[in-house]
């Protein structure tokens, strides 16, 4: 009896950027994952630290593109399994939920058409006149369409409704202000990380 040989696993611990992270990528999330668990305590705190890097080098007078040259943040590690040509996050994937939903917030606010369209690039790609969300995650699939166009999430189902509505009210262009960014959610009785 022959026995298969198995390839060995490859581990890539090279930092990335967002864009190196999100731009054309697909990302799913495995069966035994929890759901998006993140409440304004742990949003604001990314948003708290991603703003006090920026800072960090920030300067009034400086041109759009001196910000290649500004210091980068550490997200964390975010380890992806590939499995059957799929890539699915392991961990990371509360991180990589709240930053699509801040391009979300952003792209909103943008008037410049390409600008948007950067920013787009990060949160879906198009095949054949179809949109595919960077976080493949059937489920979500309907609310991050409605929170991309724009319109109110409405589900026929009051648990389904209950929990898209949990997984991403903590960014919505209506509940931030762009001078002091801000979210409301319902409280949550565990301390999620990740």
């Amino acid at each position: 009896m022959a026995t298969e040989r198995r390839q060995p696993r490859e581990i890539d611990g090279k930092g990335k950027t967002v864009r190196e992270l999100l731009a054309g990528r697909k990302y799913s999330i495995d069966y035994y994952q929890r759901e998006y668990k993140w409440q304004t305590k742990q949003v604001a705190e990314l948003i708290g630290d991603l703003s006090a890097k920026f800072l960090e080098s920030y300067e009034p007078g400086h041109e759009r593109d001196a910000v290649a040259e500004y210091g980068h943040y550490f997200l964390g590690s975010i380890i992806i399994s590939d499995k059957d040509g799929r890539k699915f996050i392991i961990d990371g994937q509360q991180r990589l939920t709240t930053l699509t939903l801040l391009l979300l917030y952003l792209q909103h606010q943008l008037q410049d058409g390409e600008q948007r369209g950067q920013l787009a690039e990060l949160i879906f790609s198009q095949k054949f006149g179809k949109r595919s969300f960077n976080l493949d995650i059937e489920e979500r699939t309907a609310c991050m369409d409605a929170l991309y166009s724009g319109r109110e999430f409405v589900s026929s189902s009051r648990t389904t409704r209950q929990n898209r509505s949990r997984i991403f009210s903590p960014v919505t262009p209506t509940s931030m202000s762009p001078s002091r960014p801000r979210c409301e959610t319902p409280r949550s009785r565990t301390s999620p990380t990740g």
